[in-house]
């Protein structure tokens, strides 16, 4: 019966901490995007305050604020390089002419509109697959679109600003007391758990760490691989060539669904670009070299950059990892995608310190024993044994 009791209140305590969760969503996004720039920055804030001149120690508070305002810094100067080419694709859709557009993709697309007319007979036979597509395109660049985004353009500006101010305010408490979280977590458990604990968050710091910068090298990567692809054989300008890539190189960290958006997204400003020019040529060659080029940055990052990063950073077989993202997106969508490798990083090594009786948590936990060992001090956590 006391067994019974203890699993109820873990259900019930699962429950409710599931609960708040969604109901503070919005503030749980923000702790959960301060804790990736801490995990960015504090390896600077850490190499800041062992510097000292004579008897001069820079302080907490000034290493936080020195490693935020790079890491905004950082931020700033590459929406600063991007916002020029930004406006230049805006600028070119306006002079795209739609009639020119629709003549030049209504050969290669004639045979498929046939054998789609006949597999559907509903679709009617006047129906054109590529004047639906730029009708689309037409509808979302309309002055009305611009005209409802204008007019929400003030609520969006006080989103954001609060929204930033609160991850800057709780990054700088997370840089300046890097125990902070330590502290916190050992203060709710009992305290034969507080060794365990400290194991647990020392583990999955490092894991995520690794991971995040497995990302962030994966991104540049990608975004150089296709530069060059789109600027040597594509035939993209050297900004635009910069700009496509660097957005498939973004959107990358949104498994599966993010590389094909980064390709959809080349394809459309490469269009956009070429048909604004007053000689532009057929487009479906054009389309299939920007696909082939994109597409093959995809396979070297599926078959060499993935394996790597997933399977070395977080310790996961890379089977595991398609099966908890495939869960994740089914259950929350994009985000869901987006947070599934972190927060099944963090859920693994804690499951692995305190529920490690069981079997399947000690196979999904296997590789990563150790990973925390002798990095509690490292971490900022408070030592046990220490007391």
């Amino acid at each position: 019966m006391n067994k019974l009791a203890k699993y109820i209140i873990i259900a019930v305590s699962v429950a409710l901490i599931g609960f708040l969760v969604w109901y503070f969503s919005e503030i749980v996004w923000y702790l959960l995007i301060s804790a990736v720039i801490f995990l960015i920055g504090k390896p600077l804030a850490t190499l800041l305050t062992s510097f000292s001149i004579k008897k001069f120690k820079i302080p907490n508070w000034l290493a936080s604020a020195i490693t935020l305002l790079a890491i905004f810094s950082a931020i700033g100067l590459v929406v600063f390089f991007l916002s020029p080419i930004i406006i230049r694709i805006v600028s070119n859709i306006g002079q795209l002419d739609f009639d020119k557009l629709l003549v030049n993709i209504s050969e290669p697309f004639t045979k498929f509109n046939y054998r789609l007319t006949t597999l559907f007979p509903a679709l009617g036979e006047d129906f054109r697959v590529e004047a639906y597509i730029l009708a689309q395109i037409k509808e979302s660049t309309s002055i009305s679109l611009f005209t409802r985004a204008f007019s929400s353009i003030t609520s969006f500006t006080v989103d954001l600003a609060i929204g930033i101010f609160s991850v800057v305010f709780i990054s700088f408490f997370f840089l300046q007391e890097r125990n902070l979280v330590g502290n916190m977590l050992n203060a709710i458990v009992p305290d034969k758990y507080e060794v365990n604990m400290k194991r647990a968050l020392s583990s999955a710091e490092n894991l995520l760490r690794r991971y995040f910068a497995g990302i962030f090298i994966e991104s540049i990567l990608i975004t150089i691989l296709n530069t060059i692809g789109l600027y040597f054989i594509a035939g993209f300008d050297f900004d635009l060539a910069v700009m496509a890539a660097f957005a498939s190189g973004v959107l990358n960290v949104i498994p599966y669904v993010g590389p094909l958006t980064g390709e959809l997204l080349g394809v459309m400003a490469g269009i956009v670009t070429h048909y604004s020019t007053p000689d532009a040529g057929p487009v479906l060659p054009f389309v299939l070299i920007i696909f082939g080029v994109m597409l093959t940055t995809q396979l070297i990052d599926n078959y060499l950059f993935q394996p790597f990063i997933y399977s070395s950073s977080v310790k996961a077989h890379p089977l595991e990892i398609f099966i908890v993202i495939l869960i994740a997106g089914y259950v929350g969508g994009v985000i869901g995608m987006l947070v599934a490798i972190p927060a099944y990083t963090v859920i693994r090594v804690f499951a692995g310190e305190f529920l490690s009786h069981f079997k399947i948590v000690q196979r999904l936990t296997k590789n990563i024993k150790g990973v925390g060992d002798g990095a509690s001090d490292e971490a900022g956590l408070p030592n046990n044994e220490e007391k």
